[in-house]
């Protein structure tokens, strides 16, 4: 009797506590997360989310994605912060201290795929570091994922842009990289170069992975540190040098931090809030786009960081942040390059990021003939260019520059772009450093 008593009891506390998980699920849902998930989160007091929501958790959350399901969305302004952040955090091998090697590592990703994770070479070669073919398990894997639907040919659009699941892509295949003997094999020539720090460190971070994980042989480079050279397996690798260049432009600009590190003091908190819907955001901030409040200068500079190159640099190859805006968002873009990048443009750039900014709403968007006489009429020309700060223009006949000023990491106090049609064709980047401001006329915003 005391034993059907106990039963009976138990049948009545498992009944209301499947009432009460009921009412709670219904109040508030639950989404599970596995261990990994757990730990990353937990890492930055985040331990709920709501996949449905309508904004972003700091440093992590997500709403859901395809392509695995993860619906993750990675911390970072750009591609190449959530890469940088993505490794800083989890990556083996205790590197996270150590910018030159993720710089080295980043300038070898920039050379092989763009950070796009699903573009794919004539070869069949795929992802962030070109897996080939014979890389069956990623391939496999990439497959069972549904990513395979997300494949597209370099030098054609991509086919998607859903942030979820790009950044879920993204982690995918830095996880898988960690997991490889490629990368205990980089981790096993840490040692080796003989250049460790700084920019130069950076260089020599590329040419290690190149020769232990993207094993490019047969090209027309050399491996420029002597100590990976003498490790190297071969003395000739492809696209050398523009890894090491890659490496050591990331470097400059992120080698501070990597979540927009490089930047000026002062501003990376104030760009969070601006650039990111994060839950705790007011809602109601920055509503208003009629001009009536003069807009910071530190918005118009996270702009210049996120679509300008910090080194002048010629191509049509643009940063990840104004390839998608360009290609997504503006309504004037130039002319559009033979291999389809768009805004590769000097009015094109200038307009937009005057415009996108909030630097002034009032700007037209056009080419350079119709923001020269638009300029005339409604900023303050500037007669001694020792006085030129940001957010200042410049324009001549065929061409227009925004000065930026002194931006830490940045190679240049101006930044402009080319029309692609041109022999000197160029994605936005900084000016060359001999240029010569006199040959324009200054314009500033009253």
């Amino acid at each position: 009797m005391v034993m059907l008593k106990n039963k009976a009891f138990l049948r009545a506390c498992v009944f209301l506590m499947a009432v009460f998980m009921v009412v709670m699920s219904a109040v508030s849902p639950v989404v599970a997360l596995n261990k990994d998930e757990y730990n990353r989160y937990a890492q930055n007091s985040i331990y709920f989310y709501d996949p449905d929501g309508d904004c972003i958790p700091r440093e992590g959350g997500g709403g859901g994605g395809e392509g695995g399901g993860e619906g993750k969305i990675l911390p970072g302004n750009s591609r190449i912060e959530k890469i940088w952040n993505y490794i800083a955090k989890h990556a083996p091998g205790g590197i996270s201290d150590k910018p030159e090697i993720i710089a080295g590592i980043l300038g070898n990703m920039q050379q092989e795929s763009g950070f796009d994770p699903f573009i794919r070479n004539n070869g069949g070669c795929l992802g962030l570091i070109q897996w080939c073919p014979l890389h069956i398990s990623f391939h496999s894997q990439m497959k069972s994922k549904g990513y395979n639907k997300y494949y597209h040919k370099t030098g054609t659009q991509p086919v998607t842009n859903d942030e979820s699941i790009i950044d879920a892509a993204i982690e995918f295949e830095l996880d898988f990289l960690f997991n490889s003997g490629d990368w205990q094999s980089f981790l096993n020539g840490i040692n080796a170069p003989q250049n460790k720090t700084g920019a130069s460190g950076a260089r020599a971070y590329a040419d290690l992975f190149l020769i232990k994980v993207e094993r490019g042989v047969g090209g027309s480079g050399t491996i420029e540190d002597p100590g990976v050279r003498a490790i190297a397996p071969s003395k000739r690798y492809q696209d050398a040098e523009k890894r090491r260049d890659y490496a050591e432009e990331i470097f400059n600009k992120y080698g501070g931090g990597g979540t927009g590190g490089g930047g000026e003091e002062g501003e990376e908190e104030d760009e969070e809030d601006e650039d990111l819907p994060y839950c705790d955001d007011d809602d109601d901030d920055d509503d208003d786009d009629d001009g009536s409040e003069e807009p910071e200068a530190g918005n118009l500079a996270s702009y210049v960081k996120a679509w300008v190159w910090p080194t002048y640099r010629k191509g049509t190859l643009r940063t990840s942040d104004y390839a998608k805006y360009m290609d997504n968002e503006a309504t004037y873009t130039g002319a559009t390059c033979a291999d389809g990048a768009k805004g590769v443009d000097c009015g094109a750039f200038v307009s937009n990021i005057i415009r996108a900014s909030g630097w002034d709403s009032n700007y037209p968007l056009g080419p350079t003939s119709t923001q020269s006489s638009w300029l005339a009429n409604n900023w303050k020309k500037i007669e001694d260019i020792k006085s030129l700060k940001l957010g200042d223009v410049g324009i001549k006949p065929g061409h227009v520059i925004l000065y930026i000023g002194d931006i830490a990491g940045f190679g240049s106090k101006t930044a402009s772009a080319s029309d692609c049609r041109g022999p000197n064709r160029r994605a936005p980047s900084v000016g060359s450093p001999n240029e010569n401001l006199n040959q324009y006329t200054w314009y500033r915003k009253k």
